[in-house]
Order: C-alpha cells, then sequence, then structure tokens
C-alpha cells in the first residue's frame, strides 16, 4: 500500500484512492434530537465546509457503496498485482518493516520479525477486504466483518502509522444498537432457562 503523507509526515491518504471532497457528518434521519441539531450545525456552517447523510437516505446509500468498493478495489488490487504470494507473509513484513523504520511504530517493528502471523494476518485481511461487501446483502454477518475492520484499520495505524480513523467511526453505523441489545437480552434469558424463544 502506498501512503502519502505531507512533508511534515502526516497521513494525507493512500495512492490511488479517490478523495472526500467534503467531511461528512452522518445522522439519524428520525431523531428529533439529531435533526435539531443537524440544523442547528446547518445554520452555523454557511461556508458549506461539511456534507451532511441521513442514515437509510440514498446518499448514505451512496457513500457505503463507496466504502464497499474502496476496500474491495485494495483486496482485488492486492491479488491482481500480487497473486497469492501476497499473502505468503513476506510482503506483510516488508511493508510494516518500511513503515516501522520509516515512521519509528515499534509494534511494526516486532510485527516485522513475526513471519507466521504475517502469514496468518495477510490472508485475514485479504479475506476481509473482498469480502466485506457481503454484510449489505446478508446483515447477519456485521458482528464478524465490522469488528474485523476496526481491528484491520486499527493494527494498520499501530504498525505503519497510517490513521483511517474515519473507517473505524463509519463502522459503528452498522450496528442496530437497539436491536442487539433485545437480542442479547433474548440469549442471555434463553441460555439461563434453556428454554426456545421465536
Amino acid at each position: 500500500m502506498d501512503y502519502l503523507r505531507d512533508a511534515d509526515g502526516t497521513h494525507v491518504g493512500v495512492r490511488g484512492a479517490v478523495a472526500a471532497s467534503r467531511p461528512v457528518i452522518l445522522y439519524d434521519g428520525s431523531c428529533a434530537f439529531c435533526l435539531r441539531s443537524i440544523t442547528l450545525i446547518r445554520r452555523r456552517d454557511r461556508a458549506e465546509q461539511f456534507e451532511f447523510v441521513a442514515w437509510g437516505s440514498r446518499a448514505f446509500e451512496a457513500r457505503f457503496r463507496q466504502l464497499f468498493n474502496q476496500d474491495l478495489d485494495v483486496g482485488l488490487c492486492k491479488l491482481r498485482l500480487g497473486g497469492l504470494a501476497w499473502m505468503n507473509g513476506f510482503t506483510l513484513q516488508a511493508h510494516a518493516l518500511n513503515d516501522a523504520v520509516r515512521w519509528d511504530c515499534p509494534l511494526g517493528l516486532w510485527l516485522a520479525q513475526q513471519h507466521a502471523l504475517c502469514v496468518v494476518l495477510s490472508v485475514l485481511t485479504v479475506a476481509y477486504e473482498t469480502f466485506f461487501w457481503i454484510v449489505i446483502p446478508w446483515p447477519r454477518l456485521v458482528p464478524v466483518f465490522v469488528p474485523a475492520g476496526i481491528l484491520v484499520h486499527v493494527g494498520i495505524y499501530y504498525t505503519q502509522a497510517a490513521p483511517f480513523f474515519q473507517f473505524i467511526v463509519l463502522f459503528v453505523v452498522f450496528f442496530d444498537f437497539e436491536h442487539r441489545r433485545f437480542v442479547w437480552f433474548i440469549e442471555r434469558d434463553r441460555d439461563k432457562t434453556g428454554i426456545q424463544t421465536t
């Protein structure tokens, strides 16, 4: 991966990635408090520095399609350019070592010395990047892929000093917290009583 940085070393993107024109503020379009807050922010945003996207809107779907395409493009690019050799562990070791030395990342230096771990992480990373899009048709896979996406991006930050915080925040919107809480209570009660609930 070829990271773009300013002269002072600040991460500014990935070579070949399409930069967003404005920061996106994602909000719940049905929450009265959210709508009032967004109205207030929009009034103060006279220069139109931000793009406002309501959850579930067409703009929201377009944004997430862009996120899926970016991860899919990265995964397919790795497979197309490096083939299965990208997952041999040596490629990840070389990237980790290069960035660790360049950006002074001790965890990256440690990772570059762990060949077996790099093989496993390479396979898992390519699998995540090429198959992340399936959470849209099969939302039951969100608990598998979203934590994987968060771990991939946090891991890249700590081992290669490439901050993808915007992606980590975006993953949170995949969780339906109210539904999850309800499902967790049912699962917990079913485990305690042994009674099947429908």
